[in-house]
């Protein structure tokens, strides 16, 4: 395989950067907001990072033939990744809104 240009490499470790950056802007969200279903995002966003991290490593590294398993070790992470992240999307979208049951009306049949 031929080495990244620097234009990629440029735009992968933005990327990564920006994972990394959204991923402590949610776990800081979490504590503020008191809501700890948000650090389940955090932690579900964590194998992707993870993930890249592998695939930029085995590109640092000349795509070194005897590192080929960090695609199968990056898509692995992905997929688990991803799994995560819907898993904690659901628990936000399933958990009840704040003050929901102070409501006037709440849980009567309108």
């Amino acid at each position: 395989m031929h080495p990244l240009s620097p234009i990629t490499w440029l735009i992968h470790l933005a990327s990564v950067a920006e994972w990394a950056i959204a991923l402590v802007l949610i776990w800081r969200f979490a504590a503020a907001s008191g809501e700890p279903r948000w650090r389940g995002v955090a932690w579900a966003m964590a194998p992707a990072l993870l993930g890249s991290l592998m695939v930029l490593t085995h590109h640092a590294l000349a795509n070194d033939p005897a590192l080929d398993w960090l695609g199968t070790a990056h898509a692995s992470a992905i997929l688990g990744g991803n799994c995560a992240l819907a898993a904690a999307a659901w628990r936000l979208a399933a958990a009840p809104s704040p003050g929901a049951a102070a409501a006037p009306g709440a849980g009567a049949a309108q």
